[in-house]
C-alpha cells in the first residue's frame, strides 16, 4: 500500500485482483474442513495398520481398497509419488512407477 503511488496503476490493480482471487480461493477451499477430512483419513489408515498384522494379503488388499474410497481427493495424485519414495528408500528402484508431469512437479516440491 505504501508503494501504490510509485507503481503503475495497472500493476496495483492486478495485485488487488490477485489478492482478491487468493482470498476467495481460501474461502472456497475451507482449510479447516480439509484438515478434518485428512485427520479422518489418518485415523482410518491407522486402524487398518493395526488390523493388518492378522490379515492375509488378499484381505489386506481388499481392506486397503475400501479404505481408499473415502480419501480426500488431494491424496490421489500423491499416491504414486509416495510409493516411489518408499520404493527408493527400501532399495527397490526397479519397483518405481512412472509419474505424470504434475506428479513429477509434486515430487520435486516434496
Amino acid at each position: 500500500a505504501a508503494l501504490t503511488g510509485a507503481l503503475p496503476t495497472w500493476l496495483t490493480a492486478t495485485g488487488a485482483i490477485l489478492f482478491s482471487i487468493s482470498g476467495a480461493t481460501l474461502i472456497a477451499v475451507r482449510p479447516a474442513d480439509k484438515a478434518a477430512q485428512n485427520e479422518a483419513d489418518v485415523r482410518k489408515y491407522q486402524a487398518l495398520l493395526a488390523r493388518s498384522e492378522r490379515m492375509t494379503a488378499a484381505d489386506l488388499a481388499q481392506a486397503l481398497e475400501e479404505t481408499r474410497q473415502g480419501d480426500a481427493p488431494e491424496v490421489e495424485p500423491l499416491r504414486d509419488v509416495a510409493y516411489n519414495d518408499i520404493a527408493i528408500e527400501l532399495g527397490r528402484p526397479d519397483a518405481v512407477v512412472p509419474l505424470t508431469p504434475a506428479q513429477r512437479l509434486l515430487a520435486a516440491m516434496a
